[in-house]
């Protein structure tokens, strides 16, 4: 018994502090420029941000997802991705950038993920470009084998900003190459 107790405790010393070191810590960054500090505070259900001493928040459920996973900003780029848990596995990432011409943070890349027990999706947008790509793999059981295909194509969305982000923004990116989805 004390041999299970010691590893239990063991364990626990070793598993909490990874846990804690891999939530998403509070961003204070300079998102655009300006000489005045930006945070991005993540919370059970939300991000609270205030940029430009200006107080906006974004919860996790428009952003499509149920768990915050990414929060980051590296090379001018804000990336925020999260993942939701279930029968299939889901993952969202988006990426903004502050636009210097309109000093509005502007989504520039958006990615998205679905796992599922035969196959999976991956879909990616290029906001700047209009360009999108999605990989289908998926299970062809008469054939015994996984079957890859890859699509490529433009699409035109209106500019979504951070600070104003809409459902409908959002439905219309998750519509990406929806086309290619299997049934």
């Amino acid at each position: 018994m004390q041999r299970i107790t010691f590893l239990t405790v063991a364990f626990l010393i070793y598993a909490l502090p990874i846990q804690a070191q891999d939530e998403p810590k509070t961003l204070k960054v300079n998102i655009n420029n300006n000489a005045i500090i930006d945070i991005f505070k993540p919370t059970n259900n939300s991000i609270e941000m205030n940029i430009d001493n200006m107080k906006y928040s974004i919860s996790y459920e428009e952003l499509g997802f149920e768990h915050l996973s990414d929060l980051k900003f590296i090379n001018n780029v804000l990336t925020i991705g999260g993942y939701m848990e279930g029968t299939g596995g889901y993952t969202y990432t988006y990426k903004f950038r502050n636009n210097k011409s309109s000093n509005k943070i502007e989504l520039i890349g958006y990615d998205y993920f679905y796992k599922w027990a035969t196959g999976n999706i991956s879909k990616s947008f290029n906001a700047i470009t209009g360009k999108y790509e999605v990989t289908v793999e998926q299970y062809i059981e008469s054939k015994d084998e996984m079957k890859t295909t890859k699509h490529e194509g433009k699409f035109e969305l209106k500019k979504i900003i951070l600070t104003s982000l809409k459902n409908s923004d959002l439905y219309k990116l998750d519509n990406i190459g929806k086309q290619y989805e299997p049934e």
